[in-house]
């Protein structure tokens, strides 16, 4: 067996997918600090590092990963994924702590995020003119965060 140096010394071609799924934390590192891999790239099975990480109970990986950027919000592509196969209910527990939820499965959400997202359904402009730039607003979301405007907007 090869020790953790040995590894980062050979030849031998190992991604972060890889690194994540053996539990080698010396080697996700390497990969991440130094070589710079991006930390949210999917592999060729369309899975995230994070995913082999909590699949196989690497916690302390899952740690360093959450830690360092691997998404795991609610808009996040692959939450529900992630949290489901989780090992573990400490796995489990550390990514919902790190809003990963199966809420990112619900149709509403995905509904709103696109609404939120896509300018065809914006019915509100602010113009800024001393820095000559607009923002684009929905009149259900300033109605729902300030009442008093709801008699303005409609």
């Amino acid at each position: 067996m090869q020790s953790n140096d040995d590894l980062l010394r050979s030849n031998i071609d190992l991604d972060l997918h890889t690194a994540c799924r053996i539990g080698n934390i010396d080697l996700v590192r390497y990969i991440v600090e130094i070589l710079q891999e991006d930390i949210n790239t999917a592999d060729a099975h369309n899975s995230p590092p994070l995913y082999y990480a909590a699949l196989c109970g690497h916690k302390y990986i899952c740690q360093y990963l959450l830690d360092n950027g691997a998404q795991c919000s609610h808009d996040a592509q692959y939450s529900a994924h992630i949290y489901y196969a989780a090992l573990n209910d400490d796995i489990r527990q550390m990514l919902q702590e790190y809003n990963l939820s199966t809420a990112s499965v619900n149709p509403y959400y995905k509904l709103l995020r696109r609404t939120f997202n896509d300018r065809q359904f914006v019915d509100v402009e602010l113009h800024m003119q001393h820095v000559d730039q607009s923002i684009f607003l929905h009149s259900f979301l300033i109605c729902s965060r300030c009442p008093t405007l709801i008699y303005y907007l409609s």
